[in-house]
């Protein structure tokens, strides 16, 4: 029996041997998860790259936080947006439009608030069978090298003493942080979000813009397509902005499409490149955009914009969310 023992150990990765215990995976993306774990003070910087095919975008986000509040900056091809959220607010500034903005928040703790992993997401991943592959010193700071069981290509390295995540490659999608600083002394307040006079500023309250599927269909008259056949396929959130309504559809309860239905074409697609069109019940017009592809058509008046959650839906998967749309309960 000694013998077994002193063979199995030997088998052992070294960075297992190497005196300390290594934290297990599963309760790794615990803390990751848990906002209590991870620091109430920092700045995060980091680069997104999303590669697709042969097109390839790169986003850098500027991450605040504090006790009281929480700022992201997006930077990317097609401008900049700025928001900063609060127990009481969220006020977002886009440069490029000249847009602000402005909704209540219900109290909700900025705490709760994590662009990153809302990206990666971390609720998801829990369920999933990880390793610890190996350690490594990023921005000076040690951390664990988590990978998926039989799916090498998905990695992501957490801070040993923070349980922020410094990296990630899943995919087409690979994040580096270039900057990360605890308790940082800022010399001016980031959350005191500053906008030009001449911006327009609309303000805007969640809880009264949410609607139904009926409210849907009486704004459109009952053609208007916007159940799933998949049964898989839950439609659970609707907003409605003036003459728009947002529609977010989950798949196995997590984020899966947002379709977009309005009276006018959507602008924002056609500054962006036509890569192919196919046909369904109408012509779909495919766009890609930074990050992955949309898709629109028109039909009967309506204007259609469909955008996955996850950068990582091919095409094909958009494609066939389409055609699964019906006017039928």
């Amino acid at each position: 029996m000694k013998k077994q023992v002193v063979y199995s150990a030997a088998l052992l990765p070294s960075f297992l041997l190497a005196g300390c215990a290594v934290t297990p995976p599963q309760e790794i993306l615990s803390n990751v998860t848990d906002s209590s774990k991870t620091p109430t003070s920092y700045y995060l910087e980091t680069e997104v790259t999303f590669t697709m095919d042969e097109l390839e975008e790169t986003i850098l986000l500027k991450e605040w936080r504090n006790e009281e509040a929480y700022r992201m900056d997006i930077h990317e091809s097609l401008g900049v947006s700025k928001t900063v959220e609060s127990a009481d607010q969220s006020i977002t500034y886009m440069e490029e439009e000249e847009l602000v903005l402005i909704s209540e928040n219900q109290g909700s703790p900025p705490a709760e608030v994590n662009y990153l992993n809302d990206v990666y997401d971390l609720e998801d991943i829990e369920q999933l069978d990880f390793r610890v592959a190996g350690e490594e010193t990023i921005l000076g700071r040690d951390t664990y090298e988590l990978q998926m069981e039989g799916e090498e290509s998905f990695k992501l390295w957490v801070d040993q003493s923070t349980w922020v995540i410094l990296r990630w490659e899943r995919g087409g999608l690979q994040t580096e942080a270039l900057v990360y600083e605890e308790n940082p002394d800022w010399n001016e307040d980031p959350f005191d979000l500053q906008y030009p006079d001449t911006a327009e500023v609309i303000y805007t309250d969640v809880t009264d813009q949410t609607i139904s599927k009926d409210e849907v269909e009486a704004m459109f008259e009952p053609s208007v397509r916007i159940h799933s056949d998949n049964e898989d396929i839950d439609l659970r959130e609707m907003y409605q902005y003036s003459t728009e309504v947002t529609l977010e559809y989950f798949l196995d309860l997590s984020p899966y499409m947002i379709l977009t239905i309005a009276e006018e074409k959507n602008e924002y697609l056609h500054e962006n490149d036509q890569v192919d069109s196919f046909e369904s019940f109408v012509p779909i017009s495919v766009w890609e955009i930074p990050g992955g592809y949309a898709l629109s058509w028109e039909e009967e008046g309506l204007y259609y914009s469909l955008y996955p959650e996850d950068p990582a839906v091919e095409v094909e998967e958009l494609q066939q969310f389409v055609e699964s749309l019906s006017n039928t309960k």
